[in-house]
């Protein structure tokens, strides 16, 4: 038994996306991604940590952490009674670095990354079956969208709706894999 290092964690899936996001510059200096290209980061999660970790301290994939505020999940309690409130995902903006400075976890709300389509990722290292399972987290401001489907069946994919107010909420699409999980907290409108 021991205490799962969430942050180190994170921190190391932020570093992977946000590399190959600033190589998207060169490459579209050099016109081998197009304007009108979708662009799709893959990560190999198994080659971040020294065992393959799946899910965060949300409860959902390191690869949707990285991209998208998901923090911990909180319950509400009235003051006066005790009562337990309905549990809900909070909102986690930033994490600290190893030196204590903030480390953004909102790429996919930051207009900034616009022209990343979405990422792709793997943290398991083998499957009984013969596709390795997947995690798809679509960015709800992408310039050129990916279309839901195009990596199989059998991925989880994560995209986003309209909170019917200033946010977006977070949800995994229904798939082979099982029923769509809870949504994410409302997430204010992207960071000029």
């Amino acid at each position: 038994m021991g205490d799962v290092p969430h942050e180190e964690v994170r921190r190391r899936w932020i570093a992977a996306i946000k590399d190959k996001a600033v190589k998207l510059a060169r490459y579209r200096a050099k016109r081998i991604v197009g304007d009108d290209d979708a662009y799709v980061i893959a990560v190999n999660g198994c080659q971040l940590g020294a065992l393959p970790i799946h899910h965060g301290v949300s409860q959902l994939p390191y690869a949707l952490e990285a991209v998208y505020p998901a923090g911990p999940i909180a319950i509400p309690v009235d003051k006066k009674t005790g009562a337990f409130g309905t549990p809900y995902l909070s909102n986690q903006w930033a994490i600290k670095s190893g030196q204590g400075n903030p480390v953004p976890t909102s790429m996919f709300v930051n207009e900034k990354y616009a022209d990343i389509s979405g990422v792709i990722a793997c943290t398991f290292d083998r499957s009984e079956d013969s596709i390795l399972p997947l995690d798809v987290v679509h960015n709800h401001f992408a310039k050129v969208a990916i279309p839901r489907g195009l990596f199989g069946p059998k991925a989880d994919e994560w995209v986003t709706e309209p909170d019917g107010k200033d946010g977006i909420n977070v949800k995994k699409l229904e798939s082979e894999s099982g029923p769509a999980t809870r949504p994410m907290a409302a997430v204010p409108k992207p960071v000029p």
